[in-house]
């Protein structure tokens, strides 16, 4: 026992992360507890690739959109339309009920 206490540590070494992918995902809390999300990525495709398996334990679609920032551009995109469609349903109810 005391030779292990003895014994010095193993030294680490870390490895730097130079690339990363940014997700964006759809749904709700429902749909991630269902493993059904949406994943809009955005980044260097051989990275997204490395990901893309375990995006797809949390999620059935996993779509690569291209660079970085193109994930989060279609993410506002479904946003607005999902915004755009909630209007029209608001109006269309208040139009029913007069």
């Amino acid at each position: 026992m005391e030779a292990f206490l003895e014994a010095s540590p193993p030294k680490l070494e870390y490895a730097a992360v130079t690339q990363c992918v940014k997700c964006y995902k759809d749904l709700g809390v429902g749909a991630a507890r269902a493993g059904n999300l949406t994943f809009m990525v955005g980044g260097v495709e051989q990275e997204f690739d490395a990901a893309k398996e375990l995006l797809t334990c949390m999620g059935s679609h996993v779509v690569y959109c291209g660079e970085v920032g193109t994930g989060q551009a279609a993410k506002i995109c479904n946003n607005m339309l999902l915004a755009i469609s909630m209007i029209g349903t608001a109006e269309t109810m208040n139009l029913g009920i007069r």
